[in-house]
């Protein structure tokens, strides 16, 4: 009869990258045969798709060295278990009758990267241009500006795979031509005019620069994450349609990358930005900016941000309860007044405390209040290392 012959794995195998494969239908009779039809198709989790449907060869093959191969190509577009189910028919010399030999090998489609998307509005400072003030208490009142339409989209690609990848390139298309424009944010492709003088060609001036980084691809090892940012701005004419604050999609990330054995992949709608729900509650804080390195018994400033989400103005005192800071207490007053907050606007406010004792401590107490209704808002705690003095 007829074998079809196929290799015990295909080692590993993942999603984006094209799977090809050689299959070869070997005589094992000792008489002249002839391969009447050969049929592949593999069966994915979800469809089947014939790769080479009931193809009639008519070819001869000499007894026991005889062979057909047929080289197969299919775009993986889906995770999950395969199988690549192969179908040969042949008759014998001086036999009618048509034989048929079945063979399938089964292969499991792995997910090669994995993202985390990350969206958030970007903040609109109404203080840009002008120095940071102080209130009479010596807390220093930085920036405050409000809620824009613009967001800023992070995109950390991990790579999950065995082996390393070369020349990722990631983009995030809007989800329609007149909804969102995204910009990535990188090198800019404009460089500056390099400086005038540079007679040898192997200085590396700041247009050549410039160019070396553009043209290096991006390369992940095994295990490694690397983010990318992207600003997604809104149409006029999107936000002229929106009603009731529904979140609406931004766009899908596009990947595509080089293999360790050389393959081109992609993969088409990696994964889906949408835009940030609106925010539960009408207030919160946050603590947003602490020094990297806090000594024991000596003060550091803590920056914290105020966030009215609401559609009223609210009027919000910022406060540290002393009997929930712990080791790490507040100095000087433990509170501050902010004047009333426009809706969708953002207060940062810088507060100074000093840290009792050395080791890791969970900084909490930090809280929001609105005056008005005498709801408080909480700060997540954090988990702060403070050193000795004398490890410095």
């Amino acid at each position: 009869g007829a074998s079809l012959v196929l290799p015990a794995a295909f080692g590993n195998i993942y999603l984006g990258e094209p799977f090809r494969a050689i299959v070869t239908a070997t005589s094992a009779s000792n008489r002249t045969m002839s391969l009447v039809t050969l049929t592949l198709d593999i069966v994915t989790p979800s469809s089947r798709s014939y790769l080479l449907a009931d193809s009639r060869t008519r070819a001869t093959l000499a007894p026991e060295t005889g062979c057909v191969e047929q080289q197969i190509e299919y775009a993986l577009v889906e995770a999950g278990p395969h199988v690549l189910n192969c179908t040969a028919a042949f008759e014998l010399e001086g036999d009618s009758e048509v034989q048929t030999v079945r063979q399938n090998f089964r292969f499991n489609v792995l997910v090669p990267l994995k993202l985390a998307i990350h969206v958030e509005p970007l903040l609109e400072q109404q203080h840009q241009n002008q120095a940071p003030h102080f209130n009479n208490n010596n807390n220093m009142l930085h920036d405050a500006g409000s809620l824009g339409h613009d967001y800023i989209v992070r995109v950390s690609i991990t790579n999950v795979m065995q082996t390393p990848i070369t020349s990722l390139e990631a983009q995030v298309l809007p989800a329609s031509p007149d909804s969102f424009a995204i910009t990535a944010l990188s090198v800019s492709s404009n460089p500056t005019t390099a400086a005038t003088g540079d007679q040898d060609e192997n200085i590396v001036n700041s247009d050549k620069l410039q160019r070396l980084l553009r043209q290096q691809k991006l390369g992940i090892n095994p295990g490694d994450t690397h983010a990318l940012l992207f600003l997604a701005c809104p149409s006029r004419a999107l936000l002229a349609s929106r009603r009731g604050g529904v979140p609406q999609v931004i766009g899908n990330v596009d990947l595509c990358w080089r293999s360790v054995h050389g393959d081109d992949a992609s993969l088409t709608c990696a994964g889906t930005v949408y835009e940030p729900s609106r925010a539960d509650t009408d207030l919160s804080v946050a603590i947003t900016a602490v020094p990297r390195d806090l000594h024991a018994l000596e003060p550091f400033e803590v920056q914290c941000r105020v966030i009215n989400h609401s559609d009223t103005p609210r009027r919000v005192y910022v406060q540290v309860r002393r009997d929930l800071v712990g080791e790490i207490v507040p100095v000087g007053v433990s509170g501050k007044s902010l004047s009333a907050m426009p809706p969708q606007t953002f207060r940062n406010v810088v507060l100074t405390f000093v840290a009792l004792s050395a080791g890791a401590h969970n900084f909490y107490g930090v809280r929001a209040v609105d005056i008005d209704s005498r709801v408080s808002y909480n700060a997540d705690a954090i988990q702060l290392l403070i050193q000795k003095i004398a490890d410095r």
